[in-house]
Protein backbone atom coordinates (compact mmCIF):
# COMPACT_ATOMS: atom_id res chain seq x y z
CA UNK A 1 0.00 0.00 0.00
CA UNK A 2 1.37 3.47 -0.98
CA UNK A 3 0.83 6.52 0.92
CA UNK A 4 0.84 9.76 -0.41
CA UNK A 5 1.98 12.74 1.33
CA UNK A 6 1.52 16.49 -0.09
CA UNK A 7 3.96 19.21 1.44
CA UNK A 8 3.17 22.09 3.45
CA UNK A 9 3.71 25.54 1.81
CA UNK A 10 3.64 28.83 2.98
CA UNK A 11 1.14 31.29 2.63
CA UNK A 12 1.52 34.45 1.15
CA UNK A 13 0.64 37.27 3.39
CA UNK A 14 -1.11 40.31 1.25
CA UNK A 15 -1.22 43.70 2.80
CA UNK A 16 -3.34 45.97 1.34
CA UNK A 17 -2.86 49.72 2.09
CA UNK A 18 -5.42 52.03 1.90
CA UNK A 19 -4.99 55.91 1.74
CA UNK A 20 -5.27 56.32 5.42
CA UNK A 21 -3.33 54.14 5.85
CA UNK A 22 -0.78 56.13 3.28
CA UNK A 23 -1.09 59.46 5.25
CA UNK A 24 -0.23 57.76 8.90
CA UNK A 25 2.05 55.98 7.37
CA UNK A 26 4.31 59.58 6.19
CA UNK A 27 3.18 60.92 9.32
CA UNK A 28 5.12 58.10 11.26
CA UNK A 29 7.83 57.38 8.95
CA UNK A 30 11.35 59.10 9.54
CA UNK A 31 11.90 61.88 6.85
CA UNK A 32 15.48 62.90 5.37
CA UNK A 33 16.74 66.14 7.42
CA UNK A 34 15.92 68.37 5.14
CA UNK A 35 12.42 67.10 5.34
CA UNK A 36 12.15 67.38 9.10
CA UNK A 37 13.65 71.31 8.87
CA UNK A 38 10.64 71.71 6.68
CA UNK A 39 8.13 70.16 8.96
CA UNK A 40 9.77 72.59 11.67
CA UNK A 41 9.31 75.68 9.88
CA UNK A 42 5.44 74.88 8.69
CA UNK A 43 5.27 74.73 12.63
CA UNK A 44 6.87 78.39 12.94
CA UNK A 45 5.02 79.77 10.19
CA UNK A 46 1.47 77.95 11.41
CA UNK A 47 2.53 79.98 15.25
CA UNK A 48 3.21 83.24 13.24
CA UNK A 49 -0.29 83.02 11.78
CA UNK A 50 -1.69 82.40 15.38
CA UNK A 51 0.24 85.27 16.43
CA UNK A 52 -1.18 87.83 14.07
CA UNK A 53 -4.77 86.55 14.86
CA UNK A 54 -4.15 87.43 18.80
CA UNK A 55 -4.50 91.21 18.66
CA UNK A 56 -8.05 91.28 17.90
CA UNK A 57 -8.49 89.51 20.78
CA UNK A 58 -6.98 91.00 23.82
CA UNK A 59 -9.73 92.10 25.77
CA UNK A 60 -11.02 88.29 26.01
CA UNK A 61 -7.70 86.84 26.83
CA UNK A 62 -6.90 89.88 29.55
CA UNK A 63 -10.31 88.78 31.01
CA UNK A 64 -9.61 85.25 30.83
CA UNK A 65 -6.08 85.51 32.51
CA UNK A 66 -7.94 87.27 35.51
CA UNK A 67 -10.61 84.44 35.53
CA UNK A 68 -7.98 81.64 35.86
CA UNK A 69 -6.15 83.86 38.88
CA UNK A 70 -9.82 83.64 40.43
CA UNK A 71 -9.81 79.93 40.33
CA UNK A 72 -6.94 79.24 41.27
CA UNK A 73 -7.09 82.02 44.69
CA UNK A 74 -10.66 79.88 45.15
CA UNK A 75 -8.64 76.65 44.86
CA UNK A 76 -5.75 77.85 46.85
CA UNK A 77 -3.59 76.86 43.93
CA UNK A 78 -2.44 80.79 43.84
CA UNK A 79 1.39 79.92 43.89
CA UNK A 80 2.31 81.91 41.18
CA UNK A 81 3.36 84.85 43.78
CA UNK A 82 5.49 82.97 46.14
CA UNK A 83 7.92 81.51 43.56
CA UNK A 84 7.79 85.20 42.07
CA UNK A 85 8.94 86.52 45.35
CA UNK A 86 11.53 83.21 45.91
CA UNK A 87 13.07 83.97 42.54
CA UNK A 88 13.30 88.46 42.06
CA UNK A 89 14.89 88.26 45.40
CA UNK A 90 17.74 87.08 44.37
CA UNK A 91 19.03 88.75 40.88
CA UNK A 92 21.43 86.42 39.84
CA UNK A 93 18.87 83.76 40.47
CA UNK A 94 16.33 85.68 38.49
CA UNK A 95 19.07 87.00 35.79
CA UNK A 96 19.38 83.21 35.47
CA UNK A 97 15.84 82.27 35.22
CA UNK A 98 15.23 84.74 32.51
CA UNK A 99 18.09 83.60 30.01
CA UNK A 100 16.47 80.28 31.18
CA UNK A 101 13.29 80.40 29.49
CA UNK A 102 14.69 82.57 26.71
CA UNK A 103 16.93 80.43 25.12
CA UNK A 104 16.06 76.21 27.12
CA UNK A 105 12.54 76.41 25.44
CA UNK A 106 14.02 75.62 21.95
CA UNK A 107 17.57 74.67 22.36
CA UNK A 108 17.13 72.29 24.54
CA UNK A 109 14.20 70.37 22.68
CA UNK A 110 16.10 71.15 19.53
CA UNK A 111 19.11 69.39 20.83
CA UNK A 112 16.72 66.04 22.00
CA UNK A 113 15.02 66.09 18.73
CA UNK A 114 18.63 66.06 16.95
CA UNK A 115 19.75 63.32 19.22
CA UNK A 116 16.95 60.95 18.69
CA UNK A 117 17.29 61.27 15.39
CA UNK A 118 21.02 60.47 14.97
CA UNK A 119 21.45 58.16 18.06
CA UNK A 120 18.05 56.56 18.23
CA UNK A 121 16.03 56.51 14.82
CA UNK A 122 13.95 53.89 15.33
CA UNK A 123 11.99 55.87 18.25
CA UNK A 124 11.95 58.83 15.97
CA UNK A 125 9.31 58.56 14.33
CA UNK A 126 7.13 58.15 17.09
CA UNK A 127 8.65 61.05 19.16
CA UNK A 128 8.77 63.46 16.25
CA UNK A 129 4.71 62.68 16.03
CA UNK A 130 4.32 63.79 19.46
CA UNK A 131 6.00 66.92 19.12
CA UNK A 132 4.02 67.58 16.24
CA UNK A 133 0.51 66.65 18.04
CA UNK A 134 1.57 68.62 20.94
CA UNK A 135 2.38 71.99 18.91
CA UNK A 136 -0.41 71.72 16.76
CA UNK A 137 -2.81 71.19 19.61
CA UNK A 138 -1.32 74.18 21.29
CA UNK A 139 -1.86 76.49 18.00
CA UNK A 140 -5.47 75.68 17.84
CA UNK A 141 -6.04 76.11 21.27
CA UNK A 142 -3.70 79.57 21.43
CA UNK A 143 -6.37 80.45 18.69
CA UNK A 144 -9.52 79.05 19.79
CA UNK A 145 -9.06 80.39 23.59
CA UNK A 146 -6.36 83.05 24.29
CA UNK A 147 -5.47 84.00 27.70
CA UNK A 148 -3.10 86.84 29.15
CA UNK A 149 -0.52 85.39 31.20
CA UNK A 150 0.12 86.75 34.64
CA UNK A 151 2.47 89.62 33.58
CA UNK A 152 -0.15 91.10 31.69
CA UNK A 153 -3.24 90.42 33.22
CA UNK A 154 -2.70 90.43 36.97
CA UNK A 155 -1.80 93.69 38.93
CA UNK A 156 1.66 94.11 40.49
CA UNK A 157 2.97 91.15 38.87
CA UNK A 158 6.88 91.59 38.62
CA UNK A 159 7.63 90.96 34.65
CA UNK A 160 10.93 89.62 35.08
CA UNK A 161 12.32 89.31 31.73
CA UNK A 162 11.81 92.63 30.70
CA UNK A 163 12.63 94.78 34.39
CA UNK A 164 15.84 93.17 34.11
CA UNK A 165 15.90 93.81 30.35
CA UNK A 166 16.85 90.23 29.61
CA UNK A 167 17.98 89.28 25.55
CA UNK A 168 16.58 93.03 25.53
CA UNK A 169 13.15 92.17 26.61
CA UNK A 170 12.31 95.84 27.51
CA UNK A 171 12.62 96.68 24.03
CA UNK A 172 9.57 97.39 21.55
CA UNK A 173 11.57 95.14 18.73
CA UNK A 174 13.25 92.36 20.76
CA UNK A 175 12.18 88.91 19.95
CA UNK A 176 10.07 88.43 22.43
CA UNK A 177 7.44 91.00 21.36
CA UNK A 178 7.23 88.22 17.97
CA UNK A 179 5.89 86.09 20.38
CA UNK A 180 2.34 85.44 20.72
CA UNK A 181 1.67 87.64 24.03
CA UNK A 182 -1.41 85.67 24.66
CA UNK A 183 -0.31 81.79 24.34
CA UNK A 184 -0.63 81.47 28.27
CA UNK A 185 -2.73 78.20 27.89
CA UNK A 186 -1.50 75.47 28.01
CA UNK A 187 2.02 76.49 28.39
CA UNK A 188 4.15 75.16 25.48
CA UNK A 189 7.25 75.97 27.66
CA UNK A 190 6.11 72.98 29.94
CA UNK A 191 4.31 70.49 27.19
CA UNK A 192 8.04 70.49 25.37
CA UNK A 193 10.13 70.23 28.34
CA UNK A 194 7.63 67.04 29.48
CA UNK A 195 8.07 65.82 25.76
CA UNK A 196 12.11 66.40 26.05
CA UNK A 197 11.73 63.82 29.41
CA UNK A 198 9.61 61.59 27.66
CA UNK A 199 12.29 61.40 24.48
CA UNK A 200 15.39 60.88 27.31
CA UNK A 201 13.60 58.28 29.11
CA UNK A 202 12.79 56.34 25.53
CA UNK A 203 15.90 56.96 24.32
CA UNK A 204 18.31 56.32 27.45
CA UNK A 205 19.68 53.55 28.52
CA UNK A 206 20.73 54.28 31.91
CA UNK A 207 18.10 54.37 34.04
CA UNK A 208 19.76 57.37 35.95
CA UNK A 209 19.62 59.26 33.40
CA UNK A 210 15.67 58.62 32.40
CA UNK A 211 15.24 60.12 35.79
CA UNK A 212 17.38 63.09 36.06
CA UNK A 213 15.67 63.89 32.69
CA UNK A 214 12.60 64.83 34.38
CA UNK A 215 14.40 67.93 36.59
CA UNK A 216 14.32 69.38 33.27
CA UNK A 217 10.39 70.10 33.12
CA UNK A 218 10.30 70.66 36.94
CA UNK A 219 12.93 73.58 36.67
CA UNK A 220 10.88 74.81 33.74
CA UNK A 221 7.67 74.97 35.97
CA UNK A 222 9.41 77.42 38.24
CA UNK A 223 11.05 79.24 35.72
CA UNK A 224 7.77 79.62 33.93
CA UNK A 225 5.75 80.55 37.24
CA UNK A 226 8.42 82.53 39.09
CA UNK A 227 8.88 85.20 35.43
CA UNK A 228 5.19 85.61 35.40
CA UNK A 229 4.22 84.33 32.14
CA UNK A 230 2.09 81.54 33.34
CA UNK A 231 -0.14 80.02 36.03
CA UNK A 232 0.17 76.78 37.59
CA UNK A 233 -3.12 75.92 35.67
CA UNK A 234 -0.98 76.44 32.45
CA UNK A 235 1.34 74.47 33.67
CA UNK A 236 -0.89 71.44 34.66
CA UNK A 237 -2.16 71.65 30.90
CA UNK A 238 0.93 71.38 29.49
CA UNK A 239 1.79 68.29 31.38
CA UNK A 240 -1.19 66.59 30.29
CA UNK A 241 -1.14 68.21 26.96
CA UNK A 242 2.07 66.39 26.37
CA UNK A 243 1.26 63.14 28.54
CA UNK A 244 -1.89 62.52 25.98
CA UNK A 245 -0.08 63.50 22.87
CA UNK A 246 2.56 60.67 23.59
CA UNK A 247 -0.51 58.09 23.91
CA UNK A 248 -1.97 59.16 20.63
CA UNK A 249 0.98 58.77 18.83
CA UNK A 250 1.12 55.43 19.59
CA UNK A 251 -2.12 54.71 18.09
CA UNK A 252 -1.17 56.82 15.09
CA UNK A 253 0.57 53.32 13.49
CA UNK A 254 -0.81 51.78 10.92
CA UNK A 255 -2.66 48.76 11.34
CA UNK A 256 -3.01 47.22 8.41
CA UNK A 257 -5.09 43.79 8.44
CA UNK A 258 -3.40 40.70 6.34
CA UNK A 259 -5.34 38.92 3.96
CA UNK A 260 -4.05 35.16 3.19
CA UNK A 261 -3.84 33.55 -0.25
CA UNK A 262 -2.51 30.44 -1.80
CA UNK A 263 -1.28 30.09 -4.90
CA UNK A 264 -1.78 27.66 -7.72
CA UNK A 265 0.71 25.27 -6.79
CA UNK A 266 -0.87 25.45 -2.84
CA UNK A 267 -4.24 24.79 -3.89
CA UNK A 268 -3.20 21.94 -6.76
CA UNK A 269 -0.90 20.19 -3.65
CA UNK A 270 -3.83 20.69 -1.15
CA UNK A 271 -6.15 19.40 -3.35
CA UNK A 272 -4.50 16.42 -4.12
CA UNK A 273 -3.87 15.62 -0.13
CA UNK A 274 -5.88 13.40 1.83
CA UNK A 275 -8.88 14.16 3.24
CA UNK A 276 -7.60 14.30 7.26
CA UNK A 277 -4.02 14.82 7.07
CA UNK A 278 -1.79 16.57 8.70
CA UNK A 279 0.12 17.79 5.64
CA UNK A 280 -2.47 20.84 5.25
CA UNK A 281 -0.89 24.06 4.09
CA UNK A 282 1.20 25.53 6.55
CA UNK A 283 0.36 28.88 8.47
CA UNK A 284 2.64 31.80 8.53
CA UNK A 285 5.71 31.73 10.08
CA UNK A 286 5.72 27.38 10.19
CA UNK A 287 8.64 25.50 8.48
CA UNK A 288 8.18 24.07 4.88
CA UNK A 289 8.09 20.02 4.74
CA UNK A 290 8.72 19.88 8.51
CA UNK A 291 6.41 17.28 9.73
CA UNK A 292 5.15 17.14 12.95
CA UNK A 293 6.08 15.86 16.23
CA UNK A 294 5.35 12.05 16.08
CA UNK A 295 4.87 12.07 12.08
CA UNK A 296 8.07 9.98 11.91
CA UNK A 297 6.44 7.04 13.76
CA UNK A 298 3.21 7.11 11.68
CA UNK A 299 5.82 6.56 9.02
CA UNK A 300 7.00 3.48 10.83
CA UNK A 301 3.67 2.26 11.16
CA UNK A 302 2.54 2.13 7.75
CA UNK A 303 5.53 0.69 6.70
CA UNK A 304 4.91 -2.28 8.82
CA UNK A 305 1.47 -2.07 8.21
CA UNK A 306 2.55 -2.44 4.25
CA UNK A 307 1.94 -6.30 3.15
CA UNK A 308 5.36 -7.85 2.52
CA UNK A 309 6.99 -10.72 0.27
CA UNK A 310 5.84 -14.31 1.04
CA UNK A 311 8.59 -16.66 2.76
CA UNK A 312 9.01 -19.38 0.20
CA UNK A 313 9.12 -22.18 3.15
CA UNK A 314 6.09 -21.20 4.97
CA UNK A 315 4.32 -19.42 2.23
CA UNK A 316 3.37 -16.78 4.77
Amino acid sequence: MTTTFSPRLPVTPIRRRTSGHRVLGALTAAHRWWVEVLIAVGFYLAYEATRGLAPGRAAVAMSRGRALQHIEQLTHLAVEPLVAQALNGRHLLAVAAGYYYGTAHFAVTIAVLVWVYARRRAAYPHLRTTLLIISLAALVLFWAFPVAPPRLAVPNTVDTLSSLDVMGASHPRSLFNLANPYAAMPSLHMAWAVWCALAVGVGARRPWVRVLAWAYPLTTALVVLGTGNHYLLDVLAGLLLAIAAHQASRHLQPSVPAVTRQGPAARLLNASGPAGSRWAPATIGQRVGMPDEGDESDERNVACSAPGPKSPSTGR
